[in-house]
């Protein structure tokens, strides 16, 4: 595939920033725009790379001798007009299937992998997981899903485009014939996306490749580019503070098993034998009561979806929760966006909502069971446990009653209208008012007019924290005959208390070990027999990240 570059525009909007500049030099994070194109299309697929520039164009063409010296670069003198002759001057590079791009986006490699299978004949790049505004380029889809029309002032639109049309080697004789009936009926002034509205308007079948929950950027103006270069910093402290914090789990994790001994940590998990069978199971076991939970608050909103699909799309975002710091707010973006196909957006979304709330009650019952036995039962409990855990305990309660309590009520609403009493936000778009609104409309439906449908998921969530502590024991009454279930109990409490205060490390490694080794030696069990109930917990994990990656992709396909 080969791939132009339109990178000609003078960037006025970006002021003073483009004087002497073009806008494809233009540093955010200290990086020129034309770099992280670059680095985008890094990519077994790409085969040649033309760049079309035109205002400073010296300038790109020095950039790129020096930088990328084996891309072409060609000059549109007439970049003062419309951005349609600047596709013009790559029509004599169009030769086989070619991806054109513009040069003012900054797309993460990951959007690559999900856009290159959606590729074929004409496409348009979109997504629909964003509110436009006025200068966003607009697509209206018919109904058979190909492009009805495509223009920023469109009233009436599905997704947004995205700056990347394919146009397969088959179809280059028609996209260049609309480049120059374009011209012909709106003249130079025009933008590139002309050529795909003539063809829309003239019957000519355009796809659209959706890319939706792929984030990108775009950089028009200095606003944009403060945001831009504001979620790239954050996005690099992320990943260093991820790689940090899991290294140093790693490293905590290899000192407790070498302060306990190898050999007794191996010992323990080879007597486990065909114990792994029931224990795995019991794992199926609760997947399959969380899928049925979440199946409950769906079944009110008429889609049919099935049963193993939507088990799939369990696994996928739990997966997806597990391997990132953002738990939660990792895998539950993922379940929302794979349900699209089956339910409109905020019904989804509501359901998702739900059972994650679902979900964090189940548990804090759990917890509070398993530290009340702790406190009836065991004696030798430090002071400072005794002081600490009620107080984030009791925490822990507020704040799932306050969004279960708001939840009823009209909680993203409340949300909205907190963000502009704190001026995080001083407005917000009608569309996104009005989202939030049919959202908390779909929650608060199941709370108030279902309540048999909420005890009913809320037993099934809370008899899948059971069957989580299940596991516990019977991992630990091979590793330590005299383990009792009670033990279990006490123990599978601390665990998402341990997972929630410690989200920043992916999955607490090490963490929880040193807090199920140090809970078990209060109640006079060896901390051995909790690093090891961890590490065969972590492998069965391991074994249901790796089916839930594989559901995703399985999804994916079907998308």
């Amino acid at each position: 595939m080969n791939v132009i570059i339109l990178a000609a525009g003078m960037g006025n909007r970006l002021g003073d920033a483009t004087r002497a500049l073009p806008k494809t030099l233009v540093t955010v994070n200290g990086k020129p725009l034309l770099h992280y194109v670059m680095d985008f299309l890094n990519h077994s697929a790409v085969e040649e790379i033309t760049v079309i520039g035109g205002y400073q164009f010296k300038q790109v063409e020095a950039y790129l001798k020096k930088h990328h010296p084996h891309v072409r670069c060609v000059e549109n003198p007439d970049y003062t007009r419309g951005s349609i002759l600047t596709i013009r001057t790559a029509l004599p590079y169009l030769t086989k299937d070619t991806l054109i791009m513009n040069t003012d986006h900054i797309y993460p490699r990951r959007l690559m992998k999900k856009l290159l299978p959606q590729c074929r004949d004409l496409t348009a790049v979109c997504d629909g997981d964003r509110s436009l505004v006025e200068d966003d380029m607009k697509v209206l889809r018919r109904s058979d899903g190909l492009i009805a029309d495509i223009d920023k002032k469109l009233t009436q639109h599905d997704v947004g485009y995205i700056g990347m049309t394919f146009c397969s080697a088959e179809k280059i004789p028609e996209y260049k014939a609309a480049v120059e009936a374009a011209l012909s009926e709106n003249g130079d002034t025009v933008a590139v996306e002309s050529a795909l509205r003539w063809m829309a308007k003239n019957g000519k079948p355009i796809r659209v490749a959706d890319v939706s929950g792929v984030g990108w950027l775009e950089v028009d103006t200095q606003d944009d580019r403060s945001i831009a270069e504001s979620k790239l910093r954050m996005s690099g402290v992320s990943k260093t503070v991820r790689a940090i914090s899991l290294t140093i789990g790693l490293i905590f994790l290899a000192i407790l098993i070498h302060k306990v001994g190898y050999g007794t940590i191996w010992s323990q998990i080879r007597s486990l034998g065909w114990m792994t069978l029931p224990i795995f199971a019991v794992g199926v076991g609760w997947n399959l009561l969380y899928t049925i939970a979440w199946q409950v608050f769906l079944k009110d909103h008429g889609g049919n979806i099935p049963f193993w699909a939507l088990f799939r799309i369990k696994l996928a975002g739990e997966a997806v929760n597990t391997v990132t710091p953002a738990n939660f707010l990792g895998g539950d973006p993922i379940r929302i966006y794979l349900l699209k196909k089956y339910y409109r957006w905020t019904a989804g979304a509501a359901s998702v909502v739900v059972d994650r709330t679902l979900h964090a009650m189940a548990s804090t019952l759990a917890i509070i069971i398993g530290t009340s036995l702790a406190f009836w039962r065991l004696d030798t409990i430090p002071q400072n446990i005794k002081i600490g855990l009620p107080i984030v305990l009791s925490v822990f309660i507020i704040f799932v009653a306050f969004v279960f309590l708001h939840q009823r009520r009209g909680f993203f609403s409340f949300l909205m209208e907190l963000a502009r009493t704190l001026h995080i936000k001083r407005s917000f778009k009608p569309e996104t008012v009005q989202r939030a609104k049919e959202l908390d409309i779909d929650i608060s439906k199941f709370y108030l007019h279902n309540a048999e449908g909420f005890w009913a998921a809320f037993a099934l969530h809370f008899g899948g924290r059971i069957l989580g502590i299940i596991e516990i024991y019977l991992i630990a009454i091979v590793a330590y005959p005299g383990f009792t279930f009670l033990q279990a109990w006490i123990l599978g409490a601390v665990a998402p208390i341990i997972n929630t205060l410690f989200t920043f490390i992916p999955g607490a490694v090490g963490v929880l070990e040193g807090a199920s080794a140090g809970t078990l030696m209060i109640m006079g069990i060896p901390g051995s027999v909790g690093i090891t109930i961890q590490i065969v917990r972590r492998i069965r994990q391991g074994i249901w990240i790796a089916l839930g990656f594989g559901a995703l992709n399985i999804q994916e396909r079907k998308h």
